[in-house]
């Protein structure tokens, strides 16, 4: 009975001053928020092949190089948050026609000028002599761009190079 009664007197201090509410307020909403934001960077070309493009019903394309960055947030690195957004991505595939078909839906054919730079891998290279470009529209996620080989060397596997940034 004595500690809660100590408890209630704690309580009654902490309300009667603005400032200390406000910092414990402050401080449980950081506490809430999320902790140490971990970034994940796999160049493990199957496994971010499954992450970014599972929902793609289409023959696999070979994959030649990926780059993929997942955050992992949570409260007191316990409990995980989901994340609005989940990192960039970068792939180079040999892909299908059927499989560039399933995966250029929401892509609109862009002027190569108008692709802003971005930080990428080295091997990320598509030229505006050997490529097409295409953007996601703007959605709630950041941009995603796609190259495609204006002259592949087989019609059953083209060149493509695609990003999420």
């Amino acid at each position: 009975m004595l500690e809660f009664a100590g408890l209630g007197t704690l309580i009654r201090r902490i309300w009667r001053k603005p400032m200390l509410l406000h910092v414990l307020v402050l401080g449980s909403l950081v506490l809430v928020g999320g902790c140490a934001t971990p970034i994940t960077h796999s160049s493990d070309s199957e496994a971010n092949y499954s992450y970014v493009f599972s929902t793609v019903d289409a023959p696999k394309p070979t994959i030649v190089q990926s780059h993929v960055e997942r955050l992992h947030r949570s409260v007191l690195g316990i409990f995980p948050l989901a994340a609005q957004y989940n990192g960039d991505w970068e792939f180079e595939m040999l892909a299908s026609p059927a499989w560039l078909a399933k995966a250029k839906p929401g892509f609109a054919e862009v002027p190569f000028a108008s692709v802003q730079p971005r930080h990428v891998p080295d091997w990320f290279l598509p030229s505006a002599e050997n490529y097409t470009a295409w953007k996601m529209q703007t959605t709630s996620y950041p941009n995603a761009h796609l190259f495609v080989e204006k002259n592949p060397e087989s019609q059953e596997k083209v060149r493509v190079f695609i990003r999420r940034h």
